[in-house]
């Protein structure tokens, strides 16, 4: 999974996809 600088930047928002990956934004 290649995570771009957009979304890295969302996932830093959803830091509960931290917890969960399987409910991260970008699989």
């Amino acid at each position: 999974v290649k995570l771009t600088p957009k979304a890295m930047d969302r996932a830093h928002k959803i830091e509960p996809f931290e917890q969960s990956p399987a409910q991260a934004p970008i699989s």
